[in-house]
């Protein structure tokens, strides 16, 4: 499986619990697969810019000093901890299609929910908002070039609502990254599935979806923020 870095809008750190505080009725229960339209109280300027309005949105939001704009394309490890539950993974592009193809179960559905905000962002205006949850089969820790950026500073780390920690590394593009993406088997989509059928409906087989590979068996338990995972905009792929 072929994993492709990403350049990325993300929230400036002083903002972005403000930012990723997603209101529950966003994400009510019984809804796996999206949130509504109509509620847009968390990331409320982009809910309702991007969501009812335009592209031009993501540019107001920059220049006010909301998000800020990756340097260059890179991966991300990104570590999310709740209680005694830790997990962590990288965080890419990879191809709708092949994923799907690798998956034990294909529980993507076919075509988007219409009223689901995420997913009018992806095939509107060809935007996610957030990374989806793929657990993968892998035997070995995280590669090497991965590894080594978490000695170093992270991009993000905070508790959000949910008593849930964030911490995010940049990791520059490395061949060993790459490998370890193309020897990893994906068990199963534990977050995202509607977000990955609306970049099907934006970019036809060929769409690349932003997702989050975690290592572990296939039921792992997942902490799962109900407003999404750390939010940030990917415009770079179809």
């Amino acid at each position: 499986m072929e994993f492709h870095p990403f350049k990325s809008h993300r929230p400036v750190g002083s903002r972005l619990a403000s930012l990723t505080a997603l209101a529950s009725s966003l994400c009510p229960a019984g809804r796996p697969w999206g949130c509504q339209r109509g509620a847009a109280e968390g990331w409320p300027r982009i809910l309702r810019g991007l969501g009812e309005g335009g592209i031009g949105e993501i540019d107001l939001l920059l220049a006010e000093g909301w998000l800020l704009e990756d340097a260059a394309e890179g991966f991300a490890a990104y570590r999310i901890v709740e209680g005694a539950t830790s997990v962590i993974g990288l965080v890419g592009l990879v191809r709708v299609s092949d994923l799907c193809a690798r998956l034990e179960s294909h529980d993507v559905p076919s075509t988007a929910p219409a009223d689901c905000v995420r997913c009018r962002l992806a095939t509107v205006h060809g935007a996610q908002l957030d990374a989806a949850v793929v657990i993968v089969e892998h035997t070995d820790r995280l590669p090497r070039s991965a590894e080594l950026a978490l000695g170093e500073r992270p991009l993000h780390h905070f508790m959000g609502p949910e008593r849930i920690t964030h911490t995010l590394w940049s990791v520059k593009p490395a061949t060993d990254i790459m490998q370890w993406a193309a020897d990893c088997r994906p068990l199963r989509v534990a977050t995202g599935h509607a977000v990955l059928a609306a970049r099907m409906e934006r970019g036809g087989s060929n769409a690349l979806a932003l997702v989050h590979l975690i290592a572990g068996p296939p039921h792992s338990a997942i902490p799962w923020p109900r407003g999404g995972l750390v939010a940030w905009i990917d415009r770079t792929a179809p």
